[in-house]
C-alpha cells in the first residue's frame, strides 16, 4: 500500500487514502508506523466502531469509492489480483478526473 498506492497516487487531488486500525490506539499505531517506514494517514479504531459498518470479518478490507460515493472496488484480504486490479481501477478514475479538467 505504502508504495504501489499511497506514493504512486497521493499527489493527486483527486486522491484520499486512509487505513483504519482495528482495534488498535492512536499510541499502538505509531511505533509499528515508524518501524515500517509507512507515511499514509491511518485512524485509530479501538472500540471497532468504523469496523462493524463494513462487516464482521476478514482483514485487511480495501475499498475504492469514486467521486460520487459509490463502491467501485471492494475486497477482503489480500489477493495478488485483487490488489492489481484495484490499483487499475484508482488510476482508471484518476485518469477521468484528469480528463475532466
Amino acid at each position: 500500500m505504502e508504495r504501489e498506492i499511497w506514493q504512486k497516487f497521493k499527489t493527486s487531488p483527486d486522491f484520499l487514502m486512509v487505513a483504519i486500525a482495528r482495534e488498535q490506539t492512536e499510541d499502538e499505531i505509531a511505533p509499528f508506523m515508524k518501524q515500517n517506514r509507512l507515511t499514509f494517514p491511518v485512524a485509530p479504531d479501538p472500540e471497532r466502531e468504523v469496523y462493524r459498518l463494513f462487516g464482521n470479518g476478514g482483514i485487511p478490507r480495501s475499498y475504492v469509492v469514486g467521486r460520487d460515493g459509490r463502491i467501485l472496488f471492494q475486497s477482503v484480504g489480500y489477493d495478488e489480483g485483487d490488489f492489481s486490479k484495484m490499483k487499475s481501477v484508482i488510476a482508471r478514475e484518476l485518469a477521468k478526473g484528469q480528463k475532466a479538467q
